[in-house]
């Protein structure tokens, strides 16, 4: 491929991969994995690609072995604020993607609050000689500068009844796709296009931060929950929307 191709086997031999909570590499049918425990809260760092304002796709393999049926699981991601990614797992059964963008100006947001005081009445009462307090509020104004966010590209893809499901300990392959020049994002599993949502309008690039790292297994904005448990391997970020043929021999020769 053309530009960049960040390829990370996640078997210990990669440079810039950082484990946290007893993320591991295990040896897994003559193949050295990442291991995440979600019940640990494990999980791994890469660097944060310059993905924001470019074409590009997503994939890795996962093998799961036990999901949270209340919050959702992440894949992969940079999410927390502001939030810019997201490929994860949903209600045990669901392959999500989530893609932020900014939409228009910072706005301003005039807040009119009101402080309490007590003001007291020195004036004594003459039967209880006792102190009456007086309360007012007080106007005081603030101002504050927010950016409307919105979802740039936000679908999951149902697994349930006659469609294929998320099978505990069995290998599946995940790929998403943008296309910034259709305006079209994809998902495919197991090289099988699943999934689809295009935009109509608005920027189309991802929100700007100043993250320094994209996370493994872990949803950053909600440390406490579970994170993913299970193994990974074969992480790779293009810089383009590959076809779906491109997405099939991928998997294929990963």
């Amino acid at each position: 491929f053309k530009g960049y191709r960040f390829h990370w086997a996640l078997n210990g031999s990669d440079p810039n991969i950082s484990l946290y909570n007893g993320a591991s590499y295990k040896n897994m049918d003559g193949r050295t994995v990442l291991y995440l425990s979600g019940a640990n809260r494990s999980y791994a760092e890469t660097p944060a690609l310059p993905i924001r304002v470019i074409s590009f796709s997503i994939m890795c393999w996962i093998n799961v072995l036990s999901l949270s049926s209340d919050h959702p699981v992440h894949i992969y991601s940079d999410w927390s604020e502001p939030h810019q990614f997201r490929i994860f797992i949903y209600k045990s059964h669901k392959i999500c993607v989530n893609l932020r963008n900014s939409f228009g100006a910072k706005l301003l947001k005039i807040h009119l609050l009101f402080s309490y005081v007590i003001l007291v009445n020195r004036k004594r009462h003459v039967e209880h000689s006792s102190v009456y307090p007086r309360a007012i509020y007080l106007p005081r104004m603030y101002i504050e500068k927010r950016r409307f966010v919105q979802s740039l590209i936000p679908f999951c893809v149902l697994f349930s009844h006659n469609q294929r499901k998320i099978i505990p300990s069995k290998w599946m392959h995940v790929a998403f796709t943008w296309s910034r020049d259709r305006k079209e994002g994809i998902l495919y599993i197991d090289g099988i296009k699943e999934g689809s949502k295009s935009v109509s309008n608005g920027p189309l690039d991802l929100i700007e931060n100043n993250h320094t790292v994209f996370d493994i297994g872990l949803k950053r904005d909600s440390m406490h929950f579970p994170t993913f448990d299970g193994y990974m391997r074969d992480l790779l970020v293009v810089d383009k929307a590959l076809s779906g043929d491109e997405v099939k021999y991928m998997k294929d020769i990963l």
